[in-house]
């Protein structure tokens, strides 16, 4: 099933509005934005890190038990439609 959602649906969250489990949930508004994606280990840690291009990023890093240890959102706005957080690059 598909469904198509107008721009008058979401609504833009601030970031510290968000709990961390919000953003550990958050997914991706447009995925023709996304222009990279990486995954790396750091010492008992994963970073996931996505690139929306210029210098719009969303960064989190896991603990090795699955737990965020930190995250970093640069260049890109958060925004809920109902109980769902999507990230994009901010307009």
């Amino acid at each position: 099933m598909s469904r198509s959602i107008t721009s008058d649906e979401l609504r833009v969250v601030p970031e510290n509005a968000l709990s961390l489990r919000e953003i550990d949930r958050a997914g991706v508004k447009n995925i023709h934005e996304i222009t990279d994606y990486q995954v790396r280990s750091t010492s008992g840690a994963t970073v996931h890190t996505i690139r929306f291009g210029g210098d719009s990023r969303f960064s989190i890093k896991y603990s090795i038990d699955g737990k965020i240890v930190e995250y970093e959102a640069h260049g890109v706005q958060f925004e809920r439609l109902g109980d769902e957080i999507f990230v994009s690059r901010s307009s």
